[in-house]
């Protein structure tokens, strides 16, 4: 009895000390970044414990390391719904904590982020490995029910620590690979759920605090139509509304350019001139500067991507060419995150083209809502705040940096 309390003693003084790191010279590994998010861990206080995640910088060449962390401090100020710019904490050379509660408003927003992030980890290879789990029903005789897809920790990893990790986060995975991390987290489904992006139009604009019938009866918003967008080859609109967090923009893509969905023939959705089309990207901004991004039908349903025969993503020369939101927006849009244009509609109407309509109101309506020297105002305005933002939330990128990166 002696010697077994003796032991047990031993084992926790040995669980409690600090895990050998690598040596100076030898290059980190999942082992021993997985030895380094728990020393850190162990310094946090238990009650934070839960709150805290890691993202391991080990796989990317050490000249790179640098941006890559700044990119990853961007993507979280994005995805996050609080006006505070937080920064990921360094710890040693490749290694970033993460405190959830700095990107969330609530519980609800808390939850979504956690279980999102254990969705990341549940696929991830690198600290994780998936395999098949047999129920049974009866332990003595094995009858076997049905299989399930279960996540286990990997085999090259020491067990004790990935179980010690997993029981003061809670979390399956509490640290991820950097890079996973970034080209997971800026695609659907999770560039959503972490964003918060509800499924609809409507709910999106709500949640951004804009009344679009509002703004119409106020006229207070602007546009612009493009007779041929560099984007998508066809016709564009471009729609300005001013929300209480910045500008909330909103393009109308067509698949096939036809009277009804032409937006210079249709300048004016009024009585029986809506103009038609088959889908929609906005920009809007955020509490902090930076901005949210999504995609719509004409249904006003939330997308994952655009049909290729509306826009073509040319940013990335080896992509597949699919628009997606997050990703395919800030890669596409350099400047800071809204791209140079002419109003065509404006140039027409100072050209002296004659609008004819026998409702006066009508024609009212174009001459006040084409103010390209206003809408172009507020799009400087905007990108002004962005490039802030981008700025404090990388420690000093540009706008254009982090469309390469």
């Amino acid at each position: 009895m002696r010697w077994t309390l003796l032991a047990v003693i031993l084992l926790k003084s040995i669980l409690a000390l600090p895990i050998a790191a690598h040596a100076a010279d030898a290059l980190p590994t999942p082992q021993t970044e997985l030895a380094a998010a728990l020393n850190d861990l162990r310094t946090v206080p238990p009650h934070r414990q839960p709150l805290i995640r890691y993202l391991s910088l080990y796989a990317v060449p050490v000249d790179r390391q640098k941006k890559v962390a700044a990119t990853v401090s961007y993507l979280l100020n994005a995805l996050s719904q609080r006006r505070l710019i937080a920064r990921p904490v360094p710890v040693g050379k490749t290694l970033l904590r993460i405190e959830l509660d700095q990107f969330t408003t609530n519980e609800k927003v808390l939850a979504q982020w956690i279980q999102s992030w254990d969705a990341m980890a549940a696929v991830e290879p690198y600290w994780h490995m998936q395999t098949e789990s047999i129920a049974v029903t009866n332990n003595r005789k094995r009858i076997p029910q049905q299989t399930q897809v279960v996540t286990i920790d990997a085999p090259w990893i020491v067990a004790n620590h990935a179980m010690d990790l997993r029981k003061r986060t809670g979390s399956i995975g509490a640290l991820l690979r950097a890079d996973y991390f970034v080209a997971i987290a800026s695609l659907p489904p999770r560039y959503y759920e972490l964003a918060g992006v509800p499924r609809t139009e409507q709910e999106f604009l709500k949640s951004l605090g804009v009344d679009s019938k509002q703004i119409e009866q106020l006229r207070a918003s602007a546009g612009a139509n493009l007779i041929r967008s560099n984007i998508t080859q066809k016709p564009r609109r471009i729609i300005w509304q001013p929300g209480p967090l910045g500008g909330v923009y909103a393009t109308l893509d067509v698949e096939k350019v036809t009277a009804d969905r032409d937006p210079i023939r249709r300048a004016i959705s009024e009585k029986n001139l809506q103009l038609q089309y088959d889908a929609s990207e906005w920009f809007a901004m955020r509490a902090n500067g930076l901005w949210v991004t999504a995609l719509f039908d004409r249904a006003g349903r939330r997308q994952d991507s655009v049909p290729d025969r509306i826009a073509k993503d040319t940013s990335d020369p080896q992509g597949d060419g699919i628009v997606v939101p997050m990703l395919s927006c800030i890669r596409c849009h350099r400047q800071s995150g809204l791209q140079g244009f002419t109003d065509d509609q404006s140039r027409l109407l100072r050209s002296g083209v004659e609008l004819r309509s026998t409702d006066r109101k009508i024609i009212d309506r174009v001459a006040e809502f084409y103010d390209e020297p206003r809408l172009q105002r507020q799009m400087n305005f905007d990108r002004e705040l962005y490039a802030e933002a981008v700025k404090r939330a990388t420690g000093g990128m540009k706008p254009t940096e982090i469309a390469e990166h």
